[in-house]
């Protein structure tokens, strides 16, 4: 069987992290397809992954502004070529689960918490201290 392991975000370690780390020590022959990826934070135990990032990884700024490239990150996920997998297993709490598969794929997504900036819209963007370009396409990407 032919598995991928699809995530969010591998930019920093928290509990979605290490839910993809146990995944990939149960599947380690899985590439890892991610929108970004910062191997400075990553656990130990995906040191070695096979982490296939998304185009966004060429970004100017991205450690620093990745929220700033909110509505790119479905785009990214999209984008992946997934139709030779069996298996998808995803950990999101936005966009992996997003992923397309390939006709005859079984696609199971681990859903964590959903992203903060959809149920609690109005003080994410004021703890966050985005400009007014950052912030204006947000709407548009949320459900009424």
């Amino acid at each position: 069987m032919n598995v991928a392991i699809v995530y969010d975000y591998l930019n920093q370690r928290g509990g979605g992290e290490r839910v993809i780390a146990v995944l990939h020590e149960i599947f380690p022959q899985a590439p890892i397809f991610t929108s970004i990826l910062d191997r400075d934070n990553l656990w130990l135990e995906l040191a070695t992954a096979d982490i296939r990032p998304s185009w966004m990884q060429k970004l100017p700024g991205l450690k620093r502004h990745f929220k700033k490239y909110l509505p790119l990150y479905p785009k990214a996920i999209e984008s992946f070529d997934l139709k030779d997998f069996d298996l998808i297993l995803s950990s999101s709490s936005c966009f992996a689960k997003g992923a397309i598969k390939g006709p005859k794929a079984l696609h199971v997504c681990y859903c964590l918490t959903p992203m903060r900036f959809a149920w609690n819209y109005e003080e994410y963007v004021k703890e966050e201290n985005f400009n007014f370009f950052t912030v204006a396409p947000f709407p548009c990407l949320l459900p009424a």
